[in-house]
């Protein structure tokens, strides 16, 4: 990777592209610096807490990303049913561009840090719970109510994380398709169960 002016934002674009691809416990410190081009005295410099303090910044910001990539995709798109394809179908793209190497750094991350790092385990908790209110808020503004809106979040986030870990693992996105199917049924089971509520209240 080419040397950057910016030491500290290099490492974390380097910690976030190879945390992605191989987990936290499959990139050394070496790695890091040598993928950013940092040099070795700036390492305990920005970051004094080491590896650890890398991975929590990059999950941190990792998830901040993605949330708000959840907010710009929920403005463009007319359904809760049009979300979930665009999305999955985005994740697929993503998939076979990187040739089945970049995976989601919170759900790798944060799988080999629950009992290693009780801070790194936060950090990618905080990343989910803040994605789990961004897309409740975005169901709720296409038609779902706040409980059907928090219960499909989970369930997506579940859907996407379990269909990329297969995908990867299978080099295919044919995993990442069922999801999507899958979803768009399930959200489909969740308005019809609110019109059914609402016809007998």
């Amino acid at each position: 990777m080419t040397r950057r002016t910016d030491p500290k934002a290099a490492m974390i674009e380097a910690a976030t592209t190879l945390f992605r691809r191989r987990g936290y416990e499959g990139v050394g410190v070496a790695e890091l610096l040598a993928f950013s081009g940092a040099p070795r005295g700036s390492l305990y410099f920005h970051f004094p807490g080491g590896k650890e303090q890398i991975a929590i910044e990059a999950v941190t910001r990792a998830g901040v990303a993605v949330r708000d990539g959840i907010r710009a995709r929920g403005a463009i798109t007319g359904s809760v049913e049009e979300y979930i394809d665009t999305a999955l179908n985005g994740w697929a793209e993503n998939l076979v561009a990187s040739d089945y190497e970049n995976g989601c750094i919170i759900a790798l991350v944060g799988l080999e840090a629950a009992s290693a790092s009780p801070a790194l385990k936060k950090a990618a908790d905080d990343a989910f719970t803040s994605w789990e209110t961004e897309l409740r808020d975005m169901a709720m503004s296409k038609g779902l109510d706040a409980e059907r809106g928090a219960r499909f979040a989970t369930a997506f986030i579940c859907a996407v994380e379990g269909s990329i870990m297969m995908a990867r693992t299978r080099n295919a996105t044919a995993p990442l398709m069922t999801a999507k199917d899958s979803m768009i049924a399930y959200v489909r089971t969740l308005y019809a169960d609110m019109q059914t509520h609402a016809r007998k209240a």
